[in-house]
């Protein structure tokens, strides 16, 4: 029988999936899925938690407005706070008060997160607006990484919402857990 990570890559995701802690993630990730649960956080750290393409960037950009306290736009790269994508050692270079960002469940989270009691801004869109968005960018996006300069996900439609809504794919655990609450 097949892992959710394999039946992933075979409707069409052209990254190398894999499962950690019971999750489809892309490989690229589990160095430092491997360390998150120990990372450290500071007090005034705020964790944006979003599905992706709910407005992660968007959302991102407004709390960095009110922590500022002015409407312009952040001086850093927003990427520099994804915390799935960097090292602890990247983002205990940003200065306080960090905001990050992520599409980590809260198992996955830092533990120091809810023992210190940082912000969490929880951000959800409908899943199905969710799902298309999603579609659109992994059928065109080349990861600069990638020496073969593919695309994300090469198959159809029809196999992109399948392995969505079966949690067969990078992030697409949400489609079947909303359905089931």
């Amino acid at each position: 029988m097949s892992t959710p990570a394999e039946r992933g890559m075979a409707a069409g995701w052209n990254v190398k999936l894999v499962m950690v802690d019971d999750v489809v993630e892309a490989d690229l990730l589990t160095g430092n899925l491997k360390t998150m649960k120990s990372r450290s956080v500071r007090d005034d750290d705020i964790f944006l938690c979003t599905y992706p393409k709910a407005g992660t960037h968007w959302t991102w950009e407004i709390l960095n407005m009110i922590v500022a306290g002015k409407a312009e736009y952040a001086k850093h790269w927003q990427n520099s706070a994804w915390l799935e994508y960097r090292t602890e050692e990247e983002l205990e270079e940003l200065a306080s008060p960090r905001i990050f960002h992520t599409h980590l469940r809260p198992r996955q989270m830092p533990m120091l997160l809810w023992k210190r009691g940082c912000k969490v801004v929880y951000v959800e869109r409908n899943i199905k607006d969710c799902a298309v968005s999603s579609y659109s960018q992994v059928s065109q996006q080349v990861w600069k990484e990638d020496p073969r300069q593919e695309v994300t996900f090469i198959g159809s439609w029809d196999d992109y919402l399948t392995a969505y809504g079966d949690g067969c794919g990078s992030y697409s655990f949400m489609l079947r857990t909303v359905a089931q609450n």
